[in-house]
């Protein structure tokens, strides 16, 4: 899924890098068994912070119209929605990961148990 953030700034849009990206990296693509991967989140108040650089306050906003300043509220609001929605996201990616690593402990207990 591709996510487009944008900044409305006196009737300008501006396309933005979205903050917090998750970063897959995987260590060879041709192993179907190993799907193993290394994920780099920020901490929730980075993001938090980050949404706040980039919501530009009312002040910031001379000469707009009501037109304009809803505009900016509705992205703002679609914002927010995004971040939320990628920050529930991330956590359950890591909760996945602990899972599927306890799962993996756990295996190998019952074969060291059963070798034994």
């Amino acid at each position: 899924m591709s996510t487009l953030y944008v900044q409305v700034e006196g009737g300008n849009i501006t396309t933005l890098q979205p903050p917090g990206c998750i970063h897959p990296v995987t260590q060879d693509d041709d192993d179907d068994d190993d799907d193993d991967e290394t994920l780099t989140a920020p901490s929730d108040t980075h993001m938090q912070e980050d949404l706040e650089e980039l919501s530009p306050p009312e002040a910031s906003l001379p000469g707009t119209s009501q037109s304009d300043k809803a505009t900016v509220d509705n992205v703002r609001s679609l914002y927010k929605k995004v971040l939320e929605l990628d920050r529930t996201k991330k956590r359950l990616e890591i909760r996945k990961l602990e899972l599927e690593i306890e799962k993996l402990e756990h295996e190998k207990k019952e074969r060291e148990s059963s070798n034994k």
